[in-house]
């Protein structure tokens, strides 16, 4: 019997291969988007990503490897930035590093209780979204990260902010350091005697708090707070004397080896509080009365045209001579009380100062003072005055025990946003702080790596100026080979 075809046959036959070949496709589509899906969290569990930005933004140094290396207990970071895909590849390659530290992306309105159950210790730390906070459950600490402490600005020519670098690395090591650290140097900022309000002393707390420091705003007459010998204790220029009971507790204090840091403006009515002269005179600490103006013709030692906005010279000491090696010496004092060495204590105390202003300065009483063009007059005291001193008490207790104390002449050179920005002030008082303790913080002194690439120089020119002239070169060259090859035929 003979077979029929059906007419149809090509196309069922393509219709069948098609349909064969479709799902081919799709079963090597799925298959190659499930291998792109698996090296791409690979990718991200081991850091495989490499870092092609500007000065290796997205990589950290050995400061770092030495950090996450010795992390021994577990640190979990909430980030709740929106979109910074720089700060994600360098999380991520934190993460790969060591399996103590995680992160996760969270968004605050669908996790309100994170606000609640972080709350910082400064009013200013507030968490929102820009904020990344770090968590180590074995320490009950934690670190809020603003995104300001991120990167480094200044002024530029027109007065306006200007962002010149990042700090991503230093910020998110220190945060863990801090976090995953047994003990955290302690600093209170004296608060009752009419010194520096918490909004005053903002920016210097939290520079402090920044720089894994854990800050606190402190009345001697409290008992949720106690005074710890290892602490470091702020005087803000106080306009009320300490109590007899408050001396004691304050000379107490320093009797264990607590130290000091004390502004003291020209406004500090010194004459009129006992308590507090006497402190200051167990560090060999004299505050002269008045204001300290420089000589018009200096005018390297002051912001022109303010000459009593000094630019002061500083001595080689302890507190600066790293400074004064790396070139980091630009400091203003404006409106700043001169001090002497009083030397009328015992003989186990030794002071140095710190800053000086230059020797065509004068003193301007406090009452006659009127802004920043104030003329000398004959009866001015001359200069060059000290600007801050710094102070060394061996206690009673023996040379086992030593009571550091730093004292400046302006508050405002440790306090003012604008002096802040133009300045090397927070290295400084980074200094003072770390010499205070006898140790430096738990900050880890990564430099911020520039935000900007260079602009070109006159002296960067060369290689493109070389490029221009052997491009064209080369081609005559080869132009010259190509046609003497083709004369010879």
């Amino acid at each position: 019997m003979r077979r029929q075809v059906r007419k149809d046959t090509p196309r069922l036959a393509r219709l069948r291969y098609g349909m064969v070949s479709t799902l081919l496709l799709i079963a090597v589509l799925a298959v190659l988007a499930g291998l792109c899906i698996l090296v791409q969290r690979l990718e991200k569990k081991n850091a495989w990503k490499a870092d092609l930005s500007f000065n290796a933004q997205t990589s950290y140094g050995q400061a770092t490897e030495a950090v996450l290396a010795g992390l021994d207990s577990d640190v979990h970071a909430y980030v709740l930035y929106q979109e910074d895909q720089v700060l994600f590849d360098l999380m991520d390659r934190y993460a790969a590093a060591t399996p103590h530290f995680t992160w996760e992306r969270t968004d605050l309105t669908l996790n309100p209780g994170l606000a609640a159950r972080f709350r910082s210790a400064l009013p200013e730390n507030t968490i929102d979204v820009n904020t990344i906070v770090f968590w180590c459950e074995s320490t009950n600490r934690y670190r809020v990260v603003r995104y300001d402490q991120l990167i480094t600005w200044t002024y530029d020519s027109e007065g306006e902010l200007e962002v010149t670098g990042l700090r991503y690395e230093s910020a998110i090591t220190s945060a863990i350091r801090y976090v995953s650290s047994g003990s955290v140097p302690r600093i209170l900022i004296l608060q009752g005697h009419g010194e520096m309000k918490e909004e005053d002393a903002e920016l210097l707390a939290y520079l402090w708090d920044s720089n894994a420091y854990d800050v606190y705003y402190y009345s001697l007459n409290t008992t949720q707070t106690t005074l710890r010998p290892d602490d470091l204790l702020v005087i803000l220029s106080p306009t009320a004397d300490f109590s007899d009971a408050e001396y004691a507790q304050i000379l107490e204090f320093t009797r264990q080896g607590g130290c000091l840091l004390i502004a003291c403006d020209p406004s500090t009515p010194v004459a009129a509080m006992p308590n507090f002269t006497q402190l200051l005179r167990l560090y060999n600490f004299s505050p002269k009365e008045g204001i300290v103006y420089a000589e018009e013709n200096e005018t390297a030692t002051y912001y022109a045209p303010y000459r009593n906005y000094l630019i002061p010279a500083l001595q080689y000491t302890e507190i600066t001579a790293p400074m004064v090696q790396s070139g980091s010496t630009g400091l203003l004092l404006p409106d700043s009380r001169a001090f002497a060495v009083s030397g009328d204590t015992d003989n186990y105390v030794v002071t140095d100062a710190v800053l000086s202003s230059g020797s065509g300065s004068y003193l301007v009483p406090y009452a006659r003072a009127s802004g920043d063009g104030t003329a000398r007059a004959d009866t001015d005291e001359g200069g060059p005055f000290a600007l801050a001193l710094l102070s060394k008490r061996v206690t009673e207790d023996g040379y086992a025990s030593i009571s550091r104390a730093f004292i400046i002449g302006s508050s405002p050179a440790l306090t003012d946003a604008s002096v802040y920005a133009r300045t090397d002030t927070q290295e400084f008082i980074l200094r003072i702080t770390d010499t205070l303790f006898g140790h430096p913080s738990t900050d880890v002194g990564i430099m911020a790596k520039d935000a900007v690439r260079p602009q070109l120089s006159a002296r960067s020119h060369g290689a493109g100026t070389l490029a221009v002239f052997m491009l064209p070169a080369a081609v005559a060259a080869a132009a010259v080979v190509v046609l003497s090859a083709r004369k010879r035929k």
